[in-house]
This record gives structure tokens, C-alpha cells and sequence, in this order.
């Protein structure tokens, strides 16, 4: 297995970035559908494959986001049947004032942002996808969302966890559903330490045979990279046809790897994902090991927890060929309702 330092592995991930951004791309038609709100099962970090509007739903319109776009790139798409959307975890353990202060801080309006699980970086996300769709996202910023986020959870139970999805039509409109999330859907932040396991056995460790935990699957098929695997849209087509090979169903905890025509490793259906392996530092020659998460120039999406680690120097962007993996190893899954899992990858099967 080839040894590259950080920053060689940045120049192969841009000697490999592909030009589908600027690139016409034929829709699917995938419509929104609609179905009886629900709690969420234990399993279900992201209902995407169904996008399902619970009735709940509340719709708000924003005046200050209806400017038409200017530009040609951004008229690209401003036609087309689909919304950018992002999911966004309420949750009232992670509120940052005192915990006595809870059940008056939950019926204020605006509530405060530190319940929502990495507001701003669910904002960024937004206005990225937005821009680059042509929707009117200018005027939007983080007191705009707060502000209607609380407004719709007004008669949601906010002693608990929910899982809120926040909608945005190229008309400016938005939409936000919400729907409570089960005690057993803990938020994880933290990296397991699995360094020492790995440095000192190469094989795959006793206890992972018995794994009851997450599981994920190598795709045999390669998923073509769009816009709309770059960006979260409720064009989800090639996500849902890669659930589909493998039958997975909401609850499940399998998930998909997906791969690119260069047999390279992109993400799950539902979570970025992170490997654990040796890199060289480019100073001292020393060869570590570091989490890699594959780079957004091959196509995969830009979600916050993935950001938040980037950001904090937990993980790197880098190339995983499909070639270097191993049936059995860990695998970190990464979504903004599940924050951090570890999952057993399967090729195999």
C-alpha cells in the first residue's frame, strides 16, 4: 500500500477532480412524497431515501429571500423540480446554559442556537448550495433560520431530541418538518481511539467478528458524481439506488459505500465516512496514521460534522482506492443527526 504525506495526497484528490460541476446533468424525477408523521425507529439517522412532510409541516415564506437570481450559472437550475434542503438535530443536551434553565429556555422564541446541533455550519451549507443553484439564499444567515426554526417547533416536545429538516424552494420559500427522535439516538462526537489497536495488529481485531453495531457495504456499482451528490437536494436518485442494491430499509443499520469510476471511495448514502490509515509526515518522514475522509473534489458532499472535524485537524481529505481496503476494518460514519459512528466494513457479501 503506497505511503503519501498530507499534502501529496491533496494533489492526487485535484489530479482527479472531475469537471461535473460545470457539466449538464439529466434530472431524475424524483418527487417529494408525502406520508403520516411518525416517530423516527432507532435506526433512522436520516430518512432522505423517502423525504417524507410530516404534518407537522409548517411553511414560511421570507420576503427577504424572494430576489430573483442574476446571474446565467446561477439561472442553471432555477427551473428545475427539486429543493436544497439540510438536516438539523434539536436536541436539549447539548444546550449550553444551565440545565435548570431548560424548560423556560425551550418555550422561548427565538431559541437559543446552542440547541441546534452546528447551526452555523448548516447555514453555510445552505447558502453554498444555494449559490451554486441560483436559489435566493443572499439575505439568508443564521437569526433568519433561528427565527424559523422556532417559530415551527412551537408544538413540537422539546424535552427530547428531534430530528428538524429545513427546505428551500428557488422561490425563496421555505419548509421545515420536524419529528421526534427515540432515547436510544444519542448524539456522538467524539473519535474512538482505535490508534493503538491498529499499530500494533494489522488484522482485524477479535472483538469486531461478534460487531452488532453499524455495518457498511462496498458497492459494486459506481455511482456517478453530480451536483447532486455534491450538495444536499431532494434529487437523491443516485443515493436511493445504491440503498436499493443492498434493500435497506429506515431502521436499518446498514449503509452503502459508494465508489466513482476510478474505483475511489466517495461516501455513504446517508454519511460522509473516514478511514484510518498511514500517511508520512512531510517534515520529519515519520509515518502515522490519521483518519481520511475522501476529497470533495471527487464529488462527495460537504457535511458539517465531516467540516467540524476537518476544521479541528481530527480527520484529512485524501484518496481511499477501493483496492486498499480491508473486509472487516472500522469505518467512521458521519452525519448531523448521529454526529459520529463507527461501522464494519463488509466486501464480501
Amino acid at each position: 500500500m503506497e505511503i503519501y504525506t498530507e499534502e501529496e495526497l491533496e494533489i492526487l484528490a485535484e489530479k482527479l477532480r472531475k469537471d461535473y460541476l460545470t457539466q449538464p446533468y439529466t434530472f431524475p424525477n424524483f418527487p417529494i412524497k408525502n406520508s403520516i408523521n411518525s416517530p423516527l425507529s432507532s435506526s433512522d439517522f436520516e430518512t432522505n431515501t423517502d423525504l417524507d412532510i410530516e404534518p407537522e409541516l409548517e411553511i414560511l415564506n421570507s420576503s427577504n429571500l424572494s430576489s430573483p437570481p442574476t446571474s446565467e450559472s446561477e439561472l442553471a437550475f432555477s427551473n428545475e423540480n427539486f429543493q436544497i434542503f439540510s438536516t438539523i438535530r434539536f436536541d436539549p443536551l447539548i444546550y449550553k446554559g444551565s440545565p435548570d434553565d431548560i424548560p423556560r429556555a425551550i418555550d422561548m422564541i427565538p431559541l437559543d442556537e446552542s440547541f441546534f446541533f452546528l447551526l452555523d455550519e448548516h447555514v453555510g451549507r445552505l447558502k453554498r448550495a444555494g449559490n451554486y443553484f441560483g436559489f435566493p439564499v443572499k439575505s439568508l444567515n443564521k437569526n433568519i433560520l433561528l427565527h424559523h426554526l422556532s417559530l415551527a417547533l412551537q408544538n413540537a416536545n422539546k424535552s427530547i431530541a428531534n430530528r428538524v429538516r429545513v427546505f428551500i424552494s428557488n422561490d425563496g420559500e421555505y419548509q421545515i418538518d420536524f419529528a421526534p427522535l427515540p432515547s436510544s439516538h444519542q448524539l456522538s462526537t467524539e473519535i474512538p481511539d482505535y490508534s493503538q489497536i491498529q499499530k500494533g495488529n494489522d488484522s482485524i481485531p477479535q472483538y469486531l467478528r461478534d460487531w452488532t453495531g453499524w455495518e457498511i457495504y462496498l458497492d459494486k456499482e459506481i455511482s456517478i458524481q453530480s451536483p447532486f451528490t455534491s450538495f444536499k437536494t431532494t434529487r437523491r436518485d443516485t443515493f436511493n439506488k445504491a440503498r436499493e442494491r443492498f434493500n435497506i430499509i429506515p431502521g436499518d443499520n446498514r449503509e452503502v459505500l459508494m465508489i466513482d469510476n476510478n474505483d475511489n471511495v466517495t461516501e455513504g448514502t446517508i454519511s460522509s465516512v473516514a478511514f484510518w490509515r498511514q500517511i508520512k509526515d512531510s517534515k520529519t518522514g515519520e509515518v502515522v496514521y490519521k483518519w481520511i475522509t475522501p476529497h470533495l473534489g471527487l464529488g462527495c458532499m460537504d457535511s458539517v460534522v465531516r467540516k467540524m472535524l476537518l476544521d479541528n485537524g481530527q480527520i484529512i481529505q485524501g484518496i481511499v482506492p477501493t483496492r486498499h481496503l480491508k473486509d472487516g476494518e472500522y469505518v467512521l460514519l458521519m452525519n448531523a443527526l448521529m454526529g459520529i459512528k463507527p461501522a464494519k466494513l463488509i466486501i464480501s457479501n
